[in-house]
């Protein structure tokens, strides 16, 4: 049934851009020509008439589809209870009644031009073609995977704007092949003139539909695509890859017939042949149009990229710049090296075309330094790569997460990798490869779908680290993962200061859950609306840090704070009178998850911050609205810092003032 619904949709599209094109073409040829013309008028709306009862007939079929899609079972095709829900309880309901409307106004329109167009002028009925049309594709907008984002705009307003110009182009190209057939070597100057005319007014619209197609692909494919990678390892990854091949093609298609054909015009005895050569490179063009549709009609019905958990690369290396950059500066050397011979190749190519008007020469001479720049440029910024590489972590970063993954890590990785991480355990010398030293920086540079393959296949030849898929289960595995990243980020954070360095976010803040007699939530929930004075204090001796605390917490709220604290010890301590004297609150129970994960961040240039050497008793961090990490105070190390509340206070006034710089840290590591 899958094949009926995307046949059904792709029906439905194809139809409805063909008559909207059309329509736009027509009106590229309102006026002139012999009877020849007008007969290619009175076809075009018969065309049109057809193609709205194709159109009518498969809207009919669409929501049982539906039904059956949702349900998957055949049989909810004819239930009438799923297709009430279907109908009036779904927006797809809503919108396929405004769609049916717009499709039953379109073809009484067309079944009744005659008395319509007795009323009003030929011009004027086709814009009221091309606005009933134009309304049921926008609506069509409001069933896609853009209606499902948030915020929803950006993705209606790039769908919305990229229908509507694929319809004026694609749309407008069997009609456009008929225009041209209609001449001949007898045809009347005027017609020739006519066919010329519109053909280049056609042009100059559809090189505008590019552009508005090209702009509203590239937001549409951001919002829905992640990572690159995703491209070539999702199934709509595969579907939007082949849609742009088949446009690109239909972009070469249009450049033969602007570059070679078109400037032949000058030859007036030659036009009726050049018409017919056109004619035949257009049908080409609207044949290849017309597999693109079907592509974007499959990839209408399939998971949105950055939706799919389960991602398979299917080659063994993969680009990247950030694992890459900083090896070596040879590799930045061949980078930039390639870098100009790709900018060489568009200076070249310019050169020839615009003042020696050599196309041959300057489609050989810009290939060749094209060729050799990406070989050139690409080769250093390979990395070895896995089945899992794009892999998405089915796990939220958040502190039971990472506390977890930090016991399991524990009891199953410190004989080689060490307590530290830093590749010295007791079993390491006996290994025939080095463990991984996992305080330095190039964990992060792996994605966290390597790091899933290595710990479900193993490492080395040898499998000197061993699959640990036995042993633990999937989310065990991404709670290590989650953990590790943490660890990473911990030796990042050394770079923290007590005090805000102004529009630099880098460290997102581990969201977590929070109880306490006094409020409850997730961190999470304040992104957007207020920053965050994160206290983890030890009880008793917090007691004066909290009672400041305490007494400025007016100003702390009329800054937007919000301030939460945790426990690292002695929370059992805190009776339930005292910790409700507090305005904010206070977690002392089940805080081990939250502090363990908060303690991975608190390592300075100055002190490693290891349990085992200086046990800390206090540990405060700044998160701005939008859930980064900004500053951070030890009083072990700098005892004097916040205890200066209106130093804190300016801190947050500057916070309050940021605007968005980079958004809020994913749900989950990538």
């Amino acid at each position: 049934m899958d094949y009926v619904y995307h046949a059904a949709n792709w029906l439905q599209a194809s139809t409805a851009l063909l008559i909207l094109g059309t329509v736009v073409v027509s009106m590229l040829a309102l006026e002139g020509g012999s009877g020849v013309i007008d007969g290619w008028r009175q076809r075009n709306l018969k065309i049109c008439t057809a193609l709205a009862g194709v159109l009518l007939l498969a809207g009919f079929l669409m929501p049982s589809l539906q039904a059956v899609s949702i349900e998957e079972r055949t049989a909810a095709a004819f239930d009438l209870k799923v297709l009430e829900i279907v109908l009036f309880s779904t927006r797809f309901g809503s919108v396929w009644l405004l769609q049916q409307t717009m499709a039953v106004l379109i073809l009484f329109a067309l079944l009744l031009r005659g008395a319509l167009m007795a009323r009003m002028a030929y011009k004027s009925f086709l814009l009221l073609l091309a606005f009933l049309t134009a309304l049921l594709l926008l609506a069509g907008s409001f069933k896609s995977h853009a209606a499902a984002l948030e915020p929803m705009w950006p993705g209606l307003l790039g769908n919305s704007f990229h229908i509507l110009a694929a319809a004026c182009w694609l749309g407008g190209l069997p009609v456009l092949a008929l225009l041209l057939r209609c001449s001949h070597q007898q045809s009347e100057q005027a017609d020739h003139a006519l066919i010329e005319a519109t053909l280049r007014r056609f042009s100059v619209m559809a090189s505008m539909m590019v552009g508005v197609i090209l702009l509203s692909g590239i937001v549409i494919g951001f919002l829905q695509v992640s990572r690159w990678g995703e491209l070539f390892s999702t199934p709509y990854g595969t579907f939007l890859v082949t849609k742009i091949v088949l446009f690109f093609v239909m972009l070469s298609v249009a450049a033969m017939i602007r570059f070679r054909y078109m400037p032949q015009y000058a030859n007036q005895q030659a036009s009726a042949s050049i018409n017919w050569a056109i004619a035949a490179w257009i049908s080409l063009e609207a044949s290849v149009g017309l597999l693109l549709l079907g592509a974007a009609s499959v990839l209408k019905g399939t998971t949105p990229a950055s939706h799919e958990e389960v991602i398979v690369w299917p080659f063994s290396f993969r680009f990247s710049i950030e694992a890459t950059w900083q090896e070596s500066a040879d590799v930045r050397m061949q980078v930039l090296v390639g870098i100009a011979l790709i900018m060489a190749a568009i200076v070249v190519v310019t050169y020839l075309i615009r003042y020696q008007h050599n196309k041959r020469s300057a489609m050989i001479a810009g290939s060749i330094l094209l060729i050799s720049g990406l070989g050139v440029a690409l080769p250093p910024l390979g990395v070895e790569a896995y089945p899992d590489t794009y892999r998405n972590s089915t796990v939220p970063y958040v502190a039971v997460s990472i506390k977890n993954g930090e016991d399991l890590f524990s009891n199953n990785c410190t004989a080689c990798h060490g307590v530290k991480g830093k590749g010295d355990g007791v079993l390491a010398k006996t290994l025939s490869a080095e463990p991984a030293n996992l305080t330095e920086p190039h964990t992060a540079l792996h994605t966290v779908g390597d790091m899933f393959w290595w710990l479900t296949h193993g490492m080395g030849d040898d499998k000197a680290m061993p699959s640990f898929r036995e042993i633990l289960d999937e989310d065990d595995l991404w709670d290590v993962i989650n953990y590790l990243r943490a660890f990473s980020e911990g030796y990042t954070a050394r770079v923290i200061q007590p005090y805000i360095i102004a529009n630099k976010p880098f460290i997102g803040a581990p969201d977590f859950y929070y109880s306490s007699l006094v409020k409850n939530g997730n961190l999470k929930d304040l992104r957007e609306s207020k920053s965050t004075l994160l206290v983890f204090f030890s009880w008793p001796e917090g007691r004066a840090r909290l009672d400041s605390l305490k007494k400025h917490y007016a100003e702390m709220v009329a800054n937007d704070v919000v301030i939460i604290g945790v426990a690292l010890r002695g929370g059992g301590l805190m009776s339930a009178e005292l910790i409700q004297q507090y305005p904010f609150p206070l977690v002392t129970e089940e805080s081990a998850a939250i502090a363990r994960t908060y303690l991975q961040f608190r390592r300075t240039f100055q002190n490693s911050g290891e349990h085992d050497e200086q046990p800390l008793n206090h540990l405060e961090f700044t998160i701005d609205r939008f859930g980064y990490m900004r500053s951070r105070w030890i009083p072990q190390q700098d005892p004097e810092a916040w205890q200066d509340m209106a130093f804190l206070l300016q801190q947050f006034s500057a916070l309050a003032a940021e605007e968005e710089i980079l958004p809020p840290p994913d749900e989950h590591v990538h």
